[in-house]
């Protein structure tokens, strides 16, 4: 019998990162190609409401929580928020999530503030796809608990400015990239981050902008 060298049997699953299938298949044949297939197979998970309850369970009865490093959740409302995002306080390695409401659902505010309280401190991308609605007050509340992140995304979410006047906001988190698409009025962000550039460290961090309309905004 030929035996591969380890090194050479993660190259060989490597090139099977998104079959998952064959990865459970190699999962079950040797200890070896076990690390890498777990890797492959759940680095990168999607849930939808009806996924999570069964993943609660077989995240504390076996050992992957720390493979997965970027969630897509579909939340439609259909639990407290607490409920449907508890599986973040199992994830010790999370780095990236992605929460997407479909409409006509709405994503409400108070689910960013569980997503902040139950949140790892490896997350450093958060992406929420509306719709949604919110105040800058509720919005910088719940991302200045999220101190490590460094990027964020905000599409179809609707800020609405009239508490601006008489809000003192937190500081923000080390944000280093901003993603805006179909966002009413995000310069209110930028202004946030502009606002305590001369106080933090990042205060010479370029936060560069994917929408055109805030291009003159971010300009130096």
């Amino acid at each position: 019998m030929i035996k591969l060298p380890p090194e050479d049997i993660d190259r060989i699953l490597d090139y099977l990162y998104d079959d998952f299938k064959t990865l459970g298949a190699c999962a079950l044949a040797g200890r070896v190609m076990l690390p890498s297939a777990r890797f492959h197979r759940f680095s990168n998970i999607k849930l939808s409401p009806w996924d999570n309850r069964p993943l609660l369970p077989l995240l504390d009865s076996a050992d992957l929580a720390r493979f997965i490093t970027s969630v897509t959740a579909v939340y439609m409302g259909l639990r407290d928020p607490r409920c449907e995002f508890g599986f973040l306080r199992q994830l010790p390695c999370l780095c990236k999530l992605v929460v997407v409401t479909p409409p006509p659902q709405q994503f409400p505010m108070k689910a960013l503030f569980v997503i902040a309280s139950y949140a790892p401190v490896t997350l450093t991308s958060l992406t929420l796809f509306g719709p949604g609605e919110t105040t800058p007050s509720r919005l910088f509340s719940a991302l200045s608990a999220l101190g490590t992140l460094e990027e964020l995304g905000l599409q179809y979410i609707t800020i609405d400015n009239e508490d601006t006047i008489s809000y003192a906001p937190p500081p923000p988190p080390r944000l280093q990239r901003l993603i805006f698409h179909k966002c009413s009025d995000p310069a209110i962000v930028v202004a946030w981050l502009q606002e305590h550039n001369a106080k933090s460290p990042y205060s010479r961090c370029n936060i560069p902008c994917e929408d055109r309309k805030m291009s003159r905004s971010l300009a130096p």
